[in-house]
């Protein structure tokens, strides 16, 4: 991971305002691998391909991330998850962005 700028989170210097996710499908899960890097906490959102807006699934302050949902259908679903670092509650910085697909109902390939 590159920095490029400098912020005070908390009173602590960090010189990231953007999460950097990583993902990757287990058996019956997808797991979200993040660093707070000085942050107090990051919010979790996700977007199926059947839902039109990101639904907010938790604000966490520990990693990994497991989506424990099973899919939508019984088929594959594309699911988009996007995470921002947030003080109090409220997004700071940019946020991240990933997609993973899904196989079958509560299986992941």
């Amino acid at each position: 991971m590159s920095f490029s700028e400098s912020t005070i989170v908390n009173g602590n210097r960090t010189t990231q305002t953007k999460p950097y996710l990583e993902i990757s499908k287990e058996e019956n899960c997808v797991t979200l691998d993040f660093e707070m890097n000085g942050h107090s906490s990051i919010l979790i959102y996700c977007k199926r391909e059947n839902e039109k807006e990101y639904v907010f699934l938790t604000e966490t302050s520990k990693a990994p991330f497991l989506d424990l949902r099973p899919n939508s259908t019984k088929y594959a679903e594309n699911r988009e998850y996007k995470a921002v670092f947030s003080t109090n509650g409220k997004p700071v910085g940019d946020p991240d962005f990933l997609e993973i697909k899904t196989k079958g109902k509560f299986k992941f390939w």
